[in-house]
Order: C-alpha cells, then sequence, then structure tokens
C-alpha cells in the first residue's frame, strides 16, 4: 500500500479577501460576469470560492472585481499571515 504525502496547496496562494467573497456569494450578477470573464459555469466559481481556490483569480477575473466594486488591490486580496517561529 502506497502513502502520499499530502502537498500544501494553499502555499503561496492569492485569494479574495473577505468582503470580496462575500459580495461573489450574495451578488449573482457579479458571479455570472466573472464565471463569464474567466470561462467557467457559475457553479465552479462558487466551487472555487467553497474550495479556497486560487482559479478565480485569475487577471481577468481581478480586472472584473476592480470594475465592479471599485477596489483596489490591497482591499481585493486576503492579507497573508505568517506562522514562523
Amino acid at each position: 500500500m502506497f502513502h502520499y504525502l499530502r502537498l500544501n496547496k494553499n502555499k503561496n496562494k492569492s485569494m479574495y479577501s473577505a468582503a470580496v467573497i462575500n459580495e461573489l456569494k450574495k451578488n449573482t450578477p457579479l458571479r455570472l460576469k466573472l464565471a463569464l470573464a474567466l470561462g467557467i459555469s457559475e457553479a465552479g466559481v462558487l466551487r472555487a470560492i467553497k474550495k479556497n481556490s486560487n482559479s478565480i483569480t485569475r487577471h481577468s477575473g481581478v480586472v472584473l472585481i476592480k470594475q465592479e466594486l471599485g477596489l483596489n488591490d490591497e482591499e481585493i486580496f486576503a492579507k497573508e499571515t505568517s506562522t514562523q517561529c
């Protein structure tokens, strides 16, 4: 039996801030626009949010979020936290 190490796929991952995530969850037209910009389905956007996937942070998605919500980069992306000793 083989045992595989589970790699931390979240390492160096850029994800939207909680404010942007909440807006995407409640704003269906914005979700649809993001899905269209990224070439995925609305369900794909919801899955990416649920999985904390960085697939929805591609350039075209970020540009759309900036235009629709009027936010800058610091407001769009979650702040990284360091757990170094």
